[in-house]
Formats: structure tokens, C-alpha cells, sequence
């Protein structure tokens, strides 16, 4: 098994930003800031803290988890958080 020091994982996580960043385009300020203080926590820009997946199954990218989460919180309606089918009248469930 391979150990890497604090260092070595500074090292990692600094080429994966910089390599990030050339691959998302733009972003505003606050996305700046929130990307760096996660990396800077020692976490990949490439996971997130939302526990949000694509639908590839991997863990979407810190950014575009970001952006879903807030539009997530702004449009609720476009999502379906329980696992339900989208034609389910939710009003005449019992539970």
C-alpha cells in the first residue's frame, strides 16, 4: 500500500485543482472561493459534500454538484427526491 505524506496529498490535490479549473470554464468568485476551501479541507474537485451522484453513478464534481444543490433548493418541483415515479399523485398517498 502506498503512503503519502501531508505533503504529497498538498501536492495531488493543487495539480487536481489547477487541472479542474482548466476543465470547468467559467466560474463566479463565490464558486472560487467555496472550490478552494474545499481542496484546501483536503477533498478532491472532483467529489463533493452534497452526496450528489450523476447518473453515471460517480460522484458529480464539486462545482456542478454545487450549482445542482442551489437549484435544487430554488426549483424543488424539477426533482424527485423520494424515489417516486414523476406521474404519482403524492397528495393521495398514505403513509
Amino acid at each position: 500500500m502506498i503512503k503519502y505524506t501531508k505533503k504529497d496529498l498538498k501536492d495531488i490535490l493543487r495539480k487536481e485543482l489547477k487541472k479542474y479549473k482548466a476543465e470547468i470554464g467559467s466560474i463566479t468568485p463565490e464558486e472560487q472561493k467555496e472550490l478552494h476551501e474545499w481542496v484546501a479541507a483536503e477533498n478532491s474537485p472532483y467529489d463533493n459534500p452534497y452526496w450528489l451522484y450523476g447518473d453515471n453513478g460517480y460522484p458529480m464534481d464539486f462545482i456542478d454538484a454545487m450549482r445542482t444543490d442551489e437549484d435544487m433548493r430554488i426549483n424543488p418541483g424539477d426533482y424527485n427526491f423520494g424515489g417516486l415515479p414523476d406521474d404519482v399523485d403524492y397528495d393521495t398517498i398514505e403513509f
